[in-house]
């Protein structure tokens, strides 16, 4: 088991699956003739305890980041609706629609972003070249703007673009929002949206199962009601959320490293180091 999830048969089965008639297959023969890196049957029982006994702290590890970070997300909630003290608004008390389009010109090539559903926010794509893509325009991102998909809205699909993103592109589909001047922080707003607590409020705007489920229209999501505190009590929980963010981030950086530490582990077996 250890063998295959290590990368010891992907590039001798890889090249074997490569054939002229267009079909890939790894055959038996193909399987059975490959070379591995095989120690002694005793050597091989030490190595499964050990490996087996690292595993479970990995998934240990993986359990307890997971709690750190709905404890998080518990924070966060908790704040905003104490702050909110029990003041519900519209979001179009707070947010107005704000675009601005951008012609698409032949021979330009657009900087794109995506919107990660369940809160996860904002992240660069590659760029779109004019010729590349059906759309006549695309919103072009600026700082502070609220930033939702919808396609993908009934899932979280929203974030807030920060300086690092803005002046990219993002297709008609996803729709900005910018805050009323004295209603609401962005950065705050950023916190919020980006919480289970939140997001999961998104699919009562639309109606259907899954892929069959509408889109969330910005008249729609204007019209959502929910807990909103005044934009000075706002601006003094920025800094507690940005010590919680930090928290996120760091939670973010363990997990991407831990997905790797197994397959290290394995390269570190077969290579006699364990």
């Amino acid at each position: 088991s250890a063998v295959f999830r290590a990368n010891y048969l992907q590039e001798q089965l890889g090249n074997e699956a490569r054939g002229t008639t267009g079909y890939a297959a790894v055959r038996p023969k193909h399987l059975l003739s490959a070379f591995v890196p095989l120690p002694p049957l005793p050597e091989q029982r030490r190595l499964v305890a050990r490996i087996e006994a690292l595993a479970g702290k990995i998934e240990e590890m993986s359990r307890l980041r997971v709690l750190v970070v709905q404890q998080v997300d518990e924070l966060v909630c908790a704040l905003h609706l104490a702050l909110a003290d029990g003041r519900n608004v519209r979001l179009g008390d707070v947010l107005e629609l704000h675009e601005e389009r951008q012609a698409v010109m032949p021979g330009l090539q657009y900087p794109q972003v995506g919107v990660r559903s369940f809160g996860l926010g904002l992240f660069p794509k590659e760029a779109v070249d004019a010729g590349d893509t059906t759309y006549r325009n695309f919103n072009r991102l600026y700082s502070g703007a609220v930033v939702l998909s919808q396609v993908k809205g009934w899932e979280g699909a929203i974030g807030v673009c920060g300086d690092e993103l803005a002046g990219r592109y993002a297709s008609p589909e996803y729709r900005t929002f910018r805050c009323v001047p004295g209603q609401a922080n962005p950065t705050y707003l950023s916190a919020v949206f980006s919480t289970p607590w939140y997001y999961s409020q998104l699919t009562s705007l639309t109606r259907g199962v899954g892929a069959r489920r509408e889109r969330i229209r910005p008249e729609f999501f204007l019209e959502m009601v929910m807990p909103m505190p005044h934009l000075q009590q706002q601006e003094s929980a920025l800094s507690t959320f940005g010590r919680i963010r930090q928290v996120r981030r760091v939670q973010t950086i363990s997990g991407d490293a831990m997905k790797s530490l197994l397959p290290s582990i394995l390269d570190k077996a077969f290579r006699g180091e364990l």
